[in-house]
C-alpha cells in the first residue's frame, strides 16, 4: 500500500489508477465495474470512472478530518471475469502551503 498524496478536507480531488500493467490485453468494461470503499469513514467517494482506454480508473474525494490517514480501495472486475484490487493511502492535511 503506498502513500498517493493529501488533500485538505475542503478539496474535491481526483485520483487514477493505472490498471494496464495488471490486465494486459483484457480491459475495464465501464464504470459499473470499479467500485471504491474508503476507510474510516469520513472521506466521501464524489465520482469514479473509468477512462476511455478501459484501463484507467478515476475517483473524486472530498471531506476528511486533518491527520487522518484514509485507505482508499478500487474493487474492478474486468472483461475477462477477473477481480482486482488497489489500495492506497490518503493523509488529510490542514493546508497545502509549504
Amino acid at each position: 500500500m503506498s502513500m498517493i498524496g493529501t488533500k485538505t478536507p475542503d478539496e474535491v480531488k481526483d485520483y487514477s489508477l493505472d490498471w494496464s500493467k495488471d490486465l494486459g490485453a483484457d480491459t475495464i468494461p465501464g464504470s459499473g465495474d470499479s467500485v471504491w470503499t474508503v476507510s474510516p469513514a469520513g472521506v466521501s467517494v464524489t465520482q469514479s470512472s473509468v477512462a476511455s482506454n478501459s484501463t484507467l480508473t478515476t475517483v473524486w474525494l472530498s471531506g476528511g478530518a486533518v491527520g487522518q490517514v484514509y485507505q482508499v480501495k478500487n474493487f474492478i472486475t474486468t472483461a475477462a471475469g477477473r477481480e482486482l484490487t488497489k489500495v492506497f493511502r490518503l493523509l488529510v492535511v490542514g493546508s497545502n502551503f509549504l
